[in-house]
């Protein structure tokens, strides 16, 4: 078993040879702060789970799922990062998951309860990924089984974007250990 692990936007997510940065707020982008929060995920896990990174230096965002779907066997995690943006004032973490896919809405909900718990950021749980701002997420369509987009926090908000800078890679790793069932 082994995760495959996303930071999201990236080159060519939406246009061939574009930067998509996500979105943007408090002298920051999206792609920026998780492809730092990835990075030190991976550290901290230290080679205790397998770990297979999904480029970010793709032609498209098809070419990012045709690399899912080659590198996916059956009991690994997709897990990919992403920050939400709104106004200043709103905040917390929430986990998509493939509404075709309802048996992983269980482990969802026990994903971001447990990064809430770690974090302290507020819980606005565990949804299809229909209700997101784009209905069906793409990524979460192209793997077979387990697969989560966890918006860390909301970029727009100082506060969440600190929580999720000084905390956020700690409650990940934790929770990434406990889903794999390794001794922390």
């Amino acid at each position: 078993m082994k995760l495959l692990f996303d930071a999201g936007h990236g080159l060519g997510n939406r246009h061939r040879d574009v930067m998509d940065p996500g979105a943007e707020a408090n002298g920051t982008s999206e792609h920026a702060e998780v492809q730092l929060l990835r990075s030190d995920v991976v550290a901290r896990l230290d080679g205790r789970i397998e770990v297979l990174l999904v480029p970010n230096n793709n032609k498209t965002l098809h070419d990012k799922g045709a690399f899912i779907r080659d590198n996916f066997a059956a009991d690994d995690v997709l897990l990919s990062l992403h920050l939400n943006a709104a106004t200043p004032a709103a905040t917390g973490a929430e986990i998509l998951f493939d509404d075709q896919k309802p048996q992983n809405k269980a482990e969802a909900k026990r994903l971001v309860t447990a990064y809430c718990k770690k974090t302290g950021l507020k819980n606005r749980g565990a949804k299809p990924d229909t209700e997101s701002h784009e209905g069906n997420v793409f990524i979460l369509g192209q793997c077979p089984g387990r697969g989560y987009l966890l918006e860390c926090g909301f970029i727009s908000n100082a506060g969440d974007l600190a929580t999720v800078r000084s905390d956020a890679a700690s409650a990940i790793t934790d929770v990434l250990l406990d889903l794999f069932d390794v001794a922390q």
